[in-house]
């Protein structure tokens, strides 16, 4: 399976039989922040869903309610329906 980073890097990966649009980020971008987005992203779509996010948040040993998941869900999407991060 490849990796989101070598989707950023040019690699076609494609399972589910569309393009997918992989997260791009700003030049000077830390590594680390890269690799810990990778890390949740787990589709490699480029965005974090509310599953991805509660398991990140879940493995730093915290728990958080549907509610909060929700609220941070609300909080930080820029899209239209709150789905993604």
């Amino acid at each position: 399976m490849a990796s989101c980073q070598n989707q950023r890097d040019g690699e076609k990966y494609d399972p589910f039989g569309f393009a997918a649009q992989p997260c791009t980020f700003p030049p000077g971008t830390d590594q680390k922040v890269i690799k810990a987005f990778d890390a949740v992203d787990k589709d490699c779509s480029g965005t974090i869903d509310e599953c991805e996010l509660r398991t990140a948040l879940t493995k730093c040993n915290h728990t958080f309610t549907d509610r909060t998941v929700r609220f941070f869900m609300c909080t930080f999407s820029k899209d239209a329906t709150r789905s993604r991060i």
